[in-house]
């Protein structure tokens, strides 16, 4: 048996490690995992302090994590009704051109998130629009589609408040290309 601390253990990304042993029972000291948000090794991901994420209107920053994992520290969040309407995009710089799964991520709320918000993505092929119920499904990356995106043609996912009946969330962006290893352990 080869523990993930000893020799013949290896990852293709940084694993967490943990020790934490209630409700079974563990080999050696600690144990590597992934959570929903970890993402594969060839995936781009911004968040929304990184670069390539850019805003137009109100929006604040919440610290929240009662509606799922975050990306980092925080996320943005807006009120809609506003003219002309609020937005998010994520601007990656696509290293290759192909195809890529492109994926978002939000804090869920019940109570006051919008049931119906607007992605829009900007591809080889046009755009395309998505819309997602915020109100669940937070903390996880949620696939908007598989899209053609090549280097320099500034493809992007934007986010617009426009019709939303409730709060509008905004966290990360994810581009895998399709096929990309995903992470894995090998013992």
């Amino acid at each position: 048996m080869v523990d993930n601390g000893a020799a013949g253990f290896s990852t293709n990304r940084a694993w967490r490690s943990s020790t934490w042993q209630g409700g079974g029972a563990t080999y050696g000291s600690s144990f590597a995992y992934l959570l929903p948000l970890d993402w594969p090794p060839a995936a781009i991901v911004i968040d929304n302090a990184s670069v390539g994420f850019a805003t137009t209107g109100a929006w604040a920053a919440s610290t929240w994590t009662g509606g799922g994992t975050i990306v980092n520290s925080n996320f943005l969040y807006t009120e809609p009704g506003g003219s002309p309407p609020d937005t998010a995009s994520w601007t990656p710089t696509i290293p290759a051109s192909g195809s890529y799964e492109v994926y978002v991520n939000w804090s869920a709320a019940a109570g006051d998130r919008a049931s119906a918000v607007t992605y829009t993505v900007h591809h080889a092929g046009g755009s395309t629009q998505v819309v997602k119920d915020q109100r669940y499904g937070g903390g996880r990356w949620n696939l908007l589609g598989r899209f053609d995106l090549a280097p320099g043609q500034g493809h992007r996912v934007v986010l617009s408040d426009a019709g939303a009946d409730g709060r509008v969330a905004a966290d990360a962006a994810q581009f895998t290309p399709a096929g990309a290893a995903p992470s894995t352990a090998t013992w």
